[in-house]
């Protein structure tokens, strides 16, 4: 299988790809945008375990991080990632006391609302 996509239980849109070699990793787009793209990779662990590890990728500058949550988002991380502009910094600040840190917004939901946040940046220039 390379690709496969489905509406899930929550009617939410879901795109699966296998880019690996040994056909053991399952790739999942979660945010596609015109400047980032965000994965979740999904790979086998040890007898009947699975993982998962997510990665940013900047299509512009051609450059990406890796994404551990350990504690919730890597903001320091994150901030130097987006550093090319200047308003994700304030942003990121801003995220400490508003809205995004209700308990409802689980790390997916901040991760996908700073995304749309800089990909809005962006296309502004």
């Amino acid at each position: 299988m390379k690709e496969l996509s489905f509406v899930d239980f929550v009617r939410k849109k879901r795109y699966f790809l296998n880019r690996s070699e040994n056909k053991k990793t399952l790739q999942e787009r979660l945010f596609n945008g015109n400047t980032i793209e965000w994965f979740r990779d999904y790979y086998a662990s040890g007898p009947g375990g699975e993982g998962a590890a997510d990665f940013l990728f900047n299509k512009v500058a051609k450059k990406g991080i890796g994404v551990a949550y350990f504690t919730g988002l890597p903001k320091k991380k994150l901030i130097e990632f987006f550093s090319d502009e200047p308003e994700m910094q304030s942003f990121f600040q801003e995220a400490k006391t508003s809205s995004l840190r209700q308990a409802e917004n689980n790390v997916d939901t901040v991760m996908e609302l700073l995304l749309e946040k800089y990909e809005s940046l962006k296309s502004r220039k």
